[in-house]
């Protein structure tokens, strides 16, 4: 783990059910960092689609779980905003990023 690194996977895509909030994804915080992580996706309109707990080091989200079913198509420039933490009882926050992708609802 390297002090003040924060590692951030890349998505492009995500593929979600249609009609039911219940999806099979997980997002992960990747086992070299040493922070929380909670991630959340954000529509192009500003609407959050979904938020995350906040996820351990090499661990994953539970399935997500969006907030509202979303209707078939293609949602472009989404924002997967990643938000980091201490991993530690204060849980200071530390730096975040976002990054933009598409989700296919199908």
């Amino acid at each position: 783990k390297e002090a003040g690194v924060i590692h951030l996977p890349a998505y492009s895509e995500l593929t979600f059910a249609a009609g039911t909030k219940e999806q099979t994804a997980v997002l992960q915080n990747p086992g070299e960092n040493s922070c929380l992580i909670r991630i959340s996706l954000i529509l192009a309109d500003g609407t959050t689609i979904y938020q995350s707990e906040l996820v351990k080091p090499g661990y994953y989200t539970k399935p997500i779980t969006l907030i509202a079913p979303m209707e078939r198509g293609i949602y472009r420039d989404v924002t997967m905003q990643y938000e980091c933490f201490t991993d530690d009882e204060a849980q200071t926050p530390l730096n975040g990023a976002t990054t933009k992708l598409d989700i296919t609802v199908q």
